[in-house]
């Protein structure tokens, strides 16, 4: 008896000791899977407004809060000084295109509302739940807060044209003056305006 004992003993002890090895190896090898996973993948990148502009180019973005036109002035006057007038032309533009496809996603935009606003004045909607007023005003009121929001929405994509094209009368008006940079597109363009 004394020796089944034993023996279950010393079975206990090796299984142990097998089980206590193979714990080991599984835990280093789920490190190593780790570290090199870490070391594999690139390091993540932090988007902030200072990196938004710099993979916009060598021109500020437009602060669309605060008017910071005369940053981009003084921008396009110091990248002149160490590049060619036609790279200079080229960089303007590409601020100028990224802006002025802004300007033609909002006149869009707004042009949408107003046609869905004008078919809901053209075909006011019948009053469909004969059996039901309350339904129909819940309805009613529904449309009420999409108008609200059309409007509001209205107002904000004017006033962020109007900063728009204002930006560029002013920036094509004082590079002309400052820097004798003569840029006739530097405008709205004609199709949306």
């Amino acid at each position: 008896m004394r020796l089944y004992f034993y023996m279950a003993l010393l079975l206990a002890g090796c299984v142990c000791a097998f089980a206590q090895d193979d714990s080991t190896s599984i835990a280093d090898a789920a490190r190593k899977t780790r570290e090199a996973k870490t070391k594999a993948q690139p390091p993540k990148k932090v988007v902030t407004d200072e990196t938004l502009d710099k993979d916009h180019g060598p021109l500020p973005a437009l602060n669309l809060d605060r008017d910071n036109t005369v940053d981009v002035i003084k921008a396009i006057g110091e990248y002149r000084l160490n590049h060619t007038p036609e790279e200079t032309e080229q960089v303007v533009r590409e601020w100028y295109n990224r802006y002025d496809q802004m300007l033609q996603h909002v006149s869009d935009e707004n042009a949408e509302i107003r046609s869905r606003q004008e078919d809901r004045r053209v075909q006011p909607r019948p009053y469909p739940y004969p059996d039901d007023y309350q339904k129909y005003q819940e309805e009613m009121l529904a449309e009420a807060r999409s108008k609200a929001q059309d409007d509001k929405l209205l107002r904000k994509n004017g006033m962020l044209a109007g900063r728009i094209q204002s930006t560029f009368y002013k920036i094509k008006s004082d590079i002309f003056v400052k820097y004798h940079l003569n840029y006739e597109w530097l405008k709205p363009s004609s199709q949306y305006w």
